[in-house]
């Protein structure tokens, strides 16, 4: 333990003001004992004071005595470090909490789909732009009828090997769409994992 009073520490602070000290006990950045001194080896503390000597470009071997620079710097910077990660985790989770709730409202408004649902909405698709192409294919065959004089049962078979053709290439629309959707789900997934952020 190494207790000075008030003056001394505002001292080694590099010549704090009270006000700032007041304001900082308060806050409970500083911890004081019992009868106002300050234990300057406990780590709260000493943290507190370096970084008001870093901020005032002071070197902190100028004004801390001899026994309290060698005392416990390795437990200062332990408590630091665990101080950093400690703050890290917090924001990281703020962070993910904040895109879960955007996530949850975009979901709410409509704006977003599960993947796993994409293959409906293709199979949707693809039903509707085969619909209106078998309508317009209709036409197309009965104005080649028409010129070529073509019998009923040669449309007939036209109509049917294009409709098995039509069929066949949309079923294999709708598979590779969902293949394609599942690799860019795997893609966005890992680089999230490495540390992308959105």
């Amino acid at each position: 333990m190494n207790i000075v009073d008030r003056k001394e520490f505002m001292r080694l602070c590099g010549d704090m003001k009270s006000g700032t000290l007041r304001s900082a006990v308060s806050r409970k950045q500083i911890q004081e004992t019992s009868d106002k001194k300050i234990d300057i080896d406990l780590p709260k503390n000493r943290e507190f004071m370096l970084a008001k000597l870093e901020k005032a470009g002071i070197d902190p071997s100028e004004m801390l005595p001899k026994e309290t620079q060698s005392s416990k710097p390795v437990a200062t910077k332990g408590y630091s470090e665990e101080l950093e990660k400690q703050q890290k985790l917090k924001t990281e989770k703020a962070r993910l909490d904040l895109e879960l709730s955007k996530k949850k409202i975009q979901k709410l408004n409509g704006e977003l789909i599960p993947v796993d649902k994409t293959k409906q909405v293709f199979a949707i698709h693809f039903k509707n732009v085969t619909k209106a192409f078998y309508e317009g294919l209709d036409n197309l065959l009965n104005d080649i009828r028409q010129r070529f004089a073509a019998s009923p049962q040669e449309i007939a078979d036209l109509k049917q090997q294009i409709v098995h053709v039509v069929n066949t290439s949309k079923d294999k629309a709708v598979m590779l769409s969902t293949k394609e959707v599942d690799l860019i789900q795997k893609e966005y997934s890992d680089s999230r994992g490495v540390g992308e952020h959105s």
